[in-house]
């Protein structure tokens, strides 16, 4: 499940939406059983826009503190706009 786009969100160890780039993001974890909510549906990947990949430590970040973000690549995936 790769998305090549760039969606809003600041690199480093602490992850704010306003300034991230992303591009390259698997979203792991989608299971039909859990729609519309996708409790399990996490970032197993993503890039910077500069291609460096973030951390394990930043994708934890990423998937626990902006759960509206994941919500949003998982529904995008079972949608096909990505």
């Amino acid at each position: 499940m790769v998305h090549n786009t760039t969606k809003s969100g600041s690199s480093g160890g602490e992850i704010t939406m306003e300034n991230l780039r992303l591009r390259n993001v698997q979203v792991g974890g989608i299971c039909m059983n859990d729609y519309p909510d996708f409790v399990d549906a996490y970032i197993s990947y993503a890039e910077y826009s500069n291609g460096k990949a973030l951390t394990d430590e930043q994708l934890e970040t990423l998937t626990n503190e902006h759960q509206d973000f994941v919500q949003e690549w998982a529904h995008d995936e079972i949608m096909g706009r990505v």
